[in-house]
Formats: C-alpha cells, sequence, structure tokens
C-alpha cells in the first residue's frame, strides 16, 4: 500500500495485491477486479478500466510481500459480502455479479470449483473453462500445510463472446446466465457415534474441548456437509459452541459448500491430529468402509533396496553364527536375493520346494566352485514302474514301495544307481540340496538345514481318504472294531481329534502291520495315513479329508520365506522360534488392484460378467489364475498352487485373476492341528476388519484365529503370483482382481457405469444372435478390424 503523489498525509493511497497465479484472461482479470471493487466499496470506480495506468507514489505506508490473494477465495468473499449487505436480495445480487464476469450459476452461486486434487494447467482464452492449480496455504497452530488444488471456472459462452470484445466492467448486466441446478450427492449409513470415537478433531470440535481454526473446522465442514444428515450435526455444533464461532457465517459457508458440491478435505490437509490418530483418506472413509474398498489406514513404512539387503545380510550371518537349536524364520520380499545368501555354505542341507529348482540351484553353485550333492530324483525311464510305485505312495504303503524299488534294482541300473546314492550321502560330508517332502527324513551328517521358501504345507499334510475304503478295511480286519461306527456316526464338517495313544496305525505291532498292508492294495486312498493322522473331517461327498503333523529333524533350521506368517510359525514351534522380518521394501515396479470384487472360483464360475470384466482389463498380457480357469485366457503362464521357482517373467508386466480361497474344512483342520481353540464360533460373514495398515470388507471368520490362519492361505498364493514379475528390481506393473488387499497397492474402483462400459466397449469378434447371454456374444480377441464396435449388455 502507497501513497499517491498528490496525497496529502496518506489521504489518497492505492494498494497492490498479488495473485497466486498470472492471468492473461480478461474474462479472469474481470472477476477479481469486480470483486475487490465490491469489497472496497470506497475505491476509485475509474480503477476497473483494464487499460488505466498506474504510476509510483509518495512512500510505502504497509507491506506484505508473502501475502496472496487468489480469484476464488476473491469470488467466495463477494458472495459473502453481498449476502450480508442484502440478506433479502442477496441471490439477485449474485446473479448479477455473474452477468457481469460471464461466470455460469451453480445452485444460484458463481460456478467455481475446487478439487483436492493436482491437475493440468489450462489457461487458453476463449474457453469456457478457465483451469488453474493453487496452493492453498493452511494455518494450523503453530504449523503450516499447503494444500495442492485445482480451481475451475465455469464461464457462459455468450457472455464470454461480448466479454472478448469489450475490455470494461458492467456492460453486460442483461446476460441470461443459466442457473445450473445440481443436487449433491450424499454418502448414507455413516455411524456419527463412531465418528467421534475415531476422528480426534470432530470429537474437540463437538463437545467443545478443542477450539479449531478457521481452515480446521471448513475441513470438518466439508467432511460433514457429504453425509446425509451431516448439515444438522455441523450446524448443531456451532450453535452449541456460538462463544467461539459465528453460527450466521458458518451457516453461509455451509450453503456455499453444499451449492458448489466441494469435496470432502482429505485430513492430512487440515487437520492438527493427522500424525496422532488412524485415519483414511478423509473424516467420511475413516468412518465407514464400504464392501469392495479399502480404507488405508497407514502406508506400510518401506525401507530401501540397498537397505533391506544389508538387513538381511546382517540376520543371515547372524544366524548362521548362532549356536542354538532353533527354527530361525526370516521373512523378507521375493527378488531380494534370498538365494544367494545360502550359494556358498559348507556342511549344509539346502531344502526346495522342488526337484527342479535344485537343478537351478546347483548350476548356480557349481559357477561359485561351491561342492555339493543333489538328492537324486527318481528314474522316469520306467513308466509302468512309476504308476505301480506312485499308487504304492498314494495308499501310504511305504514298506511296499521301498521293497519294489529294492526289487526293481536287482536289473534296473538307474534305479541301482539311485539307491546307492541315497545310501552313500547319508555320511557324505558336504553340502545337500533336497526338497521340503524329504527333508523331513532327513539322515545326514549336516547340523543345519536351511529350507527356501515356505514349509507349512509339508509339515502339516492334508490328505483324503473315501468312506468305503475305511469301511472296507474294517470289515476284512479284526484289527479296528470300532472304526466302521466311528466314521458312521461322525457329525459333517465336525473336526475329530485324535489323541496320540488312540491313533489306530501307531497301536500296531508289526505282524498286525504286515496284515493291514496286505488288505489295502486293491484300495485307492490313503487308508494308512488316516489312522496316523491327528485330527479328521467328514465331507459331505463321501470322503475324510484329514491332517497329519510332521516334525523337522532337530537340528538348526534357517527358513527363508516371503509368506512366512509368525502366528502359524510360533503356534507350530512355540519358544524354538526366532522371527525376523525384514519389512517392507520399496519397489521399482508398481502393483495396481481392483478390490470391488473378490474373483473367486465361485464368482467366475456362476456369474457370467466376471470372466468378461477380467479379459477387459487384461487385454494381451500375461495372466496367473485358477487351473480351472487357465483355458479362459489366451497367455496364460501360471496357476494358483504352482508358483514357486518361475522366474522367466520378471520385469514382465502381468495380471492376477482371483482370490485363492481353500475349503473352509481345511482351515479348521490346519487350527485343530495347530492348537487353536474356536470352539462352535465358526460362522463365515462378510466382516470389516483391519490387516496390515488398512480397513476393508471380507468374507472370513469371526475367530481371529481361524481368520490368521485363512487370510494366511490366500496372502501366500498372492504374495507369490506378484512375485513372478520381481517388482522390487524392475520397472514394471502388476495388476491384482481380488477383493483381499495387498499392502502397498495402489487401489483403482470402478462405479456401475464404468463397469458396464468394460463389458459393453469389448472389441468384438463375432456376433451369434442366437446365444442369449453377454458370454455368448462376445468374443474375445484381437479385434483390430473392428475397433469401433461396441455391444449393449441390455
Amino acid at each position: 500500500m502507497y501513497s499517491t503523489f498528490s496525497s496529502v498525509d496518506n489521504s489518497k493511497f492505492r494498494v497492490v495485491f498479488q495473485n497466486v497465479i498470472e492471468v492473461k484472461d480478461i474474462r479472469v482479470r474481470n472477476i477479481a477486479q469486480l470483486a475487490l471493487m465490491l469489497l472496497f466499496k470506497e475505491a476509485d470506480q475509474n480503477c476497473k478500466d483494464p487499460s488505466r495506468m498506474f504510476f509510483g507514489g509518495k512512500e510505502i505506508i504497509y507491506h506484505d510481500y508473502e501475502a496472496t490473494i487468489d480469484i476464488a477465495t476473491l469470488v467466495v468473499g463477494a458472495c459473502e459480502y453481498l449476502t450480508k449487505c442484502d440478506d433479502k436480495n442477496y441471490a439477485t445480487n449474485i446473479k448479477r455479479f455473474c452477468q457481469k464476469t460471464g461466470i455460469n450459476l451453480l445452485n444460484g452461486l458463481p460456478h467455481i470449483e475446487i478439487l483436492p486434487d493436482v491437475g493440468q494447467n489450462c489457461k487458453e482464452y476463449g474457453e469456457l473453462l478457465y483451469i488453474y492449480n493453487r496452493k492453498s496455504r493452511h494455518s494450523l497452530q503453530n504449523d503450516e500445510i499447503v494444500n495442492l488444488e485445482v480451481v475451475t471456472i465455469h464461464f457462459n459462452e455468450k457472455a464470454t463472446k461480448k466479454i472478448a470484445s469489450s475490455m470494461g466492467l458492467g456492460e453486460f448486466s442483461k446476460n441470461n446466465i443459466p442457473n445450473v441446478k445440481r443436487q449433491r450427492k450424499v454418502v448414507e449409513g455413516i455411524d456419527f457415534d463412531k465418528l467421534i470415537s475415531v476422528c480426534k478433531l470432530y470429537s474437540g470440535v463437538m463437545t467443545g474441548e478443542y477450539w479449531a481454526y478457521y481452515w480446521e473446522i471448513f475441513g470438518v465442514a466439508t467432511n460433514l456437509l457429504a453425509i446425509k444428515g451431516g448439515k444438522t450435526r455441523f450446524l448443531d455444533c456451532i450453535a452449541s459452541n456460538e462463544n467461539y464461532y459465528n453460527l450466521n457465517k458458518w451457516s453461509n459457508t455451509a450453503n456455499s459448500i453444499n451449492k458448489t458440491s466441494y469435496n470432502p478435505m482429505n485430513c492430512d490437509n487440515y487437520c492438527p491430529f493427522k500424525d496422532e490418530c488412524e485415519h483414511s483418506k478423509n473424516m467420511i472413509e475413516t468412518a465407514k468402509v464400504t464392501c469392495g474398498r479399502v480404507n488405508v489406514i497407514e502406508q506400510p513404512k518401506t525401507i530401501s533396496l540397498v537397505e533391506a539387503e544389508e538387513k538381511l545380510a546382517t540376520a543371515f550371518q547372524r544366524v548362521l553364527d548362532s549356536k542354538e537349536n532353533k527354527v530361525f524364520v526370516i521373512k523378507a520380499p521375493t527378488g531380494i536375493g534370498k538365494t544367494e545368501l545360502y550359494l556358498s555354505l559348507k556342511n549344509t542341507t539346502i531344502a526346495l520346494p522342488r526337484h527342479n529348482l535344485k537343478a537351478d540351484v546347483s548350476e548356480r553353485m557349481n559357477a561359485i566352485g561351491n561342492q555339493h550333492e543333489i538328492i537324486p530324483e527318481l528314474p522316469k525311464e520306467n513308466e509302468r514302474f512309476l504308476s505301480e510305485l506312485k499308487s504304492l505312495y498314494a495308499k501310504g504303503h511305504y514298506e511296499g514301495a521301498t521293497a519294489l524299488k529294492k526289487d526293481m534294482a536287482k536289473h534296473d541300473e538307474p534305479m541301482a544307481e539311485y539307491l546307492e546314492k541315497l545310501e552313500r550321502i547319508k555320511t557324505c560330508d558336504c553340502t545337500l540340496l533336497t526338497t521340503h517332502e524329504r527333508v523331513l527324513y532327513a539322515e545326514d551328517s549336516n547340523e543345519q538345514i536351511v529350507i527356501d521358501e515356505d514349509i507349512i504345507t509339508t509339515i502339516l499334510k492334508i490328505d483324503k481318504v473315501s468312506i468305503s475304503d475305511l469301511i472296507a478295511i474294517s470289515k476284512r480286519t479284526k484289527l479296528f472294531p470300532n472304526l466302521t461306527e466311528t466314521v458312521n456316526n461322525a457329525e459333517v464338517e465336525v473336526v475329530n481329534c485324535v489323541q496320540m495313544e488312540m491313533r489306530w496305525e501307531l497301536a500296531l505291532i508289526a505282524e498286525e502291520r504286515k496284515e493291514l498292508l496286505k488288505q489295502i492294495k486293491d484300495l485307492s486312498t490313503n487308508v494308512v495315513g488316516f489312522l496316523n493322522c491327528t485330527h479328521w473331517i467328514k465331507n459331505n461327498d463321501g470322503t475324510i479329508s484329514y491332517i497329519t503333523r510332521r516334525n523337522l529333524p532337530q537340528k538348526k533350521i534357517i527358513i527363508l520365506s516371503a509368506t512366512a506368517n509368525e502366528y502359524i510359525y510360533k503356534l507350530l514351534f512355540g519358544d524354538r522360534l526366532e522371527f525376523i522380518d525384514i519389512g517392507a521394501v520399496e519397489t521399482i515396479g508398481k502393483l495396481i488392484q481392483y478390490p470391488k470384487w473378490s474373483f473367486s472360483r465361485y464368482q467366475m464360475e456362476h456369474e457370467d460378467k466376471f470372466i468378461p470384466i477380467a479379459k477387459a482389463i487384461i487385454g494381451q498380457q500375461p495372466v496367473i489364475t485358477f487351473d480351472k480357469f487357465s483355458s479362459e485366457f489366451t497367455n496364460c503362464i501360471a496357476t494358483f498352487g504352482n508358483l514357486t521357482g518361475i522366474d522367466t517373467y520378471g520385469g514382465k508386466d502381468m495380471v492376477i485373476v482371483g482370490t485363492p480361497h481353500i475349503n473352509s474344512n481345511t482351515y479348521f483342520l490346519y487350527a485343530s492341528a495347530l492348537g487353536v481353540d474356536y470352539g462352535k464360533d465358526i460362522s463365515f460373514h462378510n466382516l470389516p476388519i483391519k490387516r496390515n495398515g488398512m480397513e476393508f470388507y471380507f468374507y472370513t471368520f469371526n475367530h481371529e484365529g481361524l481368520r490368521e490362519i485363512q487370510l494366511y492361505f490366500i496372502e501366500s498364493e498372492q504374495i507369490q503370483a506378484i512375485g513372478r514379475a520381481r517388482l522390487l528390481r524392475n520397472d514394471c506393473t502388476v495388476t491384482l482382481l481380488s477383493r483381499l488387499p495387498v499392502p502397498g497397492a495402489e487401489f483403482v474402483y470402478l462405479d456401475k457405469d464404468e463397469s458396464r462400459n468394460v463389458i459393453t466397449e469389448i472389441p468384438v469378434l463375432l456376433l451369434d444372435y442366437q446365444e442369449k447371454s453377454i458370454n455368448g456374444l462376445i468374443q474375445l480377441g484381437n479385434g483390430s478390424c473392428c475397433d469401433d464396435l461396441k455391444i449393449d449388455a441390455s
């Protein structure tokens, strides 16, 4: 502010305002000028001429070089001023303001929208939209928040043309400015009592325990007014604290927020307690989690790849140096380099999930000169022999399998070499490569075992036996007089526990066992395994599922896994366990997830829309999905349950389709074998749960222990599938179609129209009008010759 040359004792002065953006559009200049002229009635009216030249003056009276004005804020101030000056005719006065400036009306207010996102600048003269980015600084007591927003001014076409041909103000009071009516969408189903319990700022304002600054109240208002019944709550709160807040002012502000459909402000942009509470994006999402959406309460805290590698190497070396006979589980992300840790180890047994992985590791060991032995795989030249051997294993007739191999070795050189090598390895003083299955029965001199990947499902082995086979064996021998009655009287889908001293097979003496093995030759399922199980459950299909708990050798065990679950390993090994979690690691690649639908086996099989939706999202990208639906996708590279060791797709974009649920009876068996006492609390519902810093709905158990086991199995498959792309080190994108959210994912939501468009805008190769379902109509493919052809799903 400076005095003019003709000023006497500062009787005349000029005020220079600094705008937050550079303005080159005459319409936007006119808005600012007219708003300022309204707010300062004493100003010289000749100043409205945009061609007027302003000179300097005598002296600066006042200055604040950090102060700024903003077009949107000026318009809000002008409207509040017009309302306060003449509350009976304010609507007409606001309309005149819009007529003079050429702004369209929205619900009786200037159509200026403020969006809490950063967009692209668009200042093209003559366009009906004028868009600019602004940084709005909100004072929070001793701190300050910079809020990035997009301001959109909606101009009227006719008024724009007239203003473009003239440089003055006030000539267009007769312009017919349309008043667009827009009903604001409000969110229903918000529990305000819950909101008080989860939002510290809202609770403090409602109770009067916290005096809030303007932007804090404004942020609360933008959220409450977007909720059904929220305006009443907000104004009641202001009225009950009238010593602090002006009810008339906030009532007008509330009307403006509603009429302009101001989006709910993000908590991080105004709340003084943003670092003290667990909150989602805004107050609404914090108070309500809807089915198919994910509220991220806390972003995963990540460390750099370099830091993670150092942390992993340090932890592994410490474990190697330990003299304790413990089970050390080191959890680290896929692709971080866990295999590199053990390649140079001496006198160590290395257990891998599958036979083919042994060859890969062996090749890498040879490259660095580490001498080792590989536990051999059965010779596969004699198919008839392999078939017979497989049948014996399936029945649990291990003595028969051993006898068959020894007999075969008498006249088969590969089998003789196989058995000879197994015997030699028992006393071999070197590093051994074996499998998860065989390491449970390790007979070697090594004092430590390194297990690559999770081994839970190998230790806790689940199998099936037919009830007819059990009844048959009961009738053929007198060894199990109560077996038929026990099985027939068992309730369906109720777990039965077998105490150690009651296990049928263990109680047999040698002669009785020989008799048993004679009687199972023509049976097809593993009766012997059932007789040695710890828990079993009767299914609806005439079978029994059972679980056998096996033990790791009493040596130092080191397990390296990306999917290990501390809760489950603790139940399994108790005080013998030491669990080390490297934590979340920054990735180069990106994970995108669509959590609206589960894409479960049931959905994909029984609802026609899900496979077309998946195909539309997938395009021609590689796919991982259920084995049952692999043929539906032209580029299926792997299926759930067979993912470990697939490394050929690192760095490639891919899509994972499915939430890999397993049968509920399996969860019950694992829980029982692990000692989880869930009683009768086995109900399965669509429940809101909090996990990994996120809140979401998921079909799961009421019982926390059962839920942990269920989510462990699903998450393990998801992590294995995502890990095939090696996001840690590669700039690629994995897209996940599943309702169970993965930490660090970017969540994408499709509304009803978008979901419908995903189906209806699929390129079409062939139409068969005789088919009545959408699946029958849409044949997917490249279809480049008919990109513009669309189908209306209705």
